[in-house]
């Protein structure tokens, strides 16, 4: 094999993808960066017969390492953090902080929560799922009715700002949606109601509150300070070791959910008939 045109495609395209040739190291603020060093990559040679370099262009920065070893163009990423500059106005808003879905029962999850909807209103298949998991798992968790939980997840903020971040953007646009409800309403009240406040705070994170985010962190004397905590109340929709969170991933055959939670009200959740009326363990 001859290895000497990816091994000098490599170096050509980690001019442009620059962070992944850096390492990582703890900034004076206690914050995780990346050290844009220049200390490079491990080159490791492999050899498989039934793989091709189209196959393996998955990712936007493999994908423009196939291409320069094609001697192609490619549109370099950006990095251009100003691009989530303030706006230098004051903070209008203030943030705060195995299972398989196969697709017809999907479709039976999200006609479930639709019910009751009108209006002109309406909620999306990820609103249904996601207040199905919030509602079941706070049930299992036998939290007292009066108390208020959190849902957190992640809202992706690329298309939502005006103008858009270019597709093209080399970095992390997430923002957290975190909309609450006390346990009883929660659990009680009609499914759709959840699922419209799931839709809401989607729906809410627009523009003017995502320039307001970062106007906030701006300014705020400790950045370090800023953290997603998830609170021992609350279910999210990112990877966590807090008890009742869970994690969604898209999948060939659906979609594939995982919750975490202890063993004891796992088993409940496991034998709660709503929660497995929609879902194939």
């Amino acid at each position: 094999m001859n290895s000497q045109k990816p091994i000098v495609s490599l170096e050509d395209v980690l001019n442009d993808y620059y962070p992944l040739a850096g390492t990582l190291k703890n900034a004076p603020d206690g914050r995780t960066i990346i050290d844009c060093n220049d200390c490079g990559v491990q080159f490791i040679i492999a050899e498989c017969s039934d793989i091709t370099i189209n196959q393996l262009e998955n990712k936007k920065w493999e994908h423009a390492l196939g291409r320069r070893a094609r001697l192609e163009h490619i549109d370099p990423p950006i990095h251009d953090r100003s691009l989530l500059k303030t706006s230098g106005n004051p903070p209008a808003h203030v943030p705060h902080e195995y299972l398989i879905m196969q697709p017809d029962n999907l479709k039976r999850l999200h006609d479930y929560y639709s019910v009751g909807i009108t209006n002109g209103n309406w909620i999306s298949t990820n609103d249904a799922l996601v207040a199905h998991i919030w509602r079941t798992v706070t049930r299992a968790r036998k939290i007292d009715l009066n108390t208020e939980v959190f849902c957190g997840f992640a809202i992706d903020g690329r298309d939502r700002l005006i103008p858009p971040i270019p597709k093209s953007y080399f970095g992390n646009v997430n923002f957290s949606g975190c909309p609450k409800m006390v346990v009883s309403q929660l659990i009680n009240s009609l499914p759709s109601s959840v699922a419209l406040q799931i839709r809401k705070t989607v729906t809410d994170m627009n523009n003017s509150r995502i320039q307001s985010t970062i106007d906030w962190i701006e300014q705020q004397p400790d950045i370090s300070l800023i953290i997603q905590r998830f609170l021992s109340n609350e279910i999210t929709g990112a990877g966590s070791k807090v008890d009742g969170a869970s994690v969604i991933f898209s999948a060939e055959d659906g979609t594939d959910v995982y919750i975490i939670l202890p063993t004891e009200k796992l088993e409940i959740l496991e034998h709660d008939p709503k929660f497995k009326k929609f879902i194939v363990s």
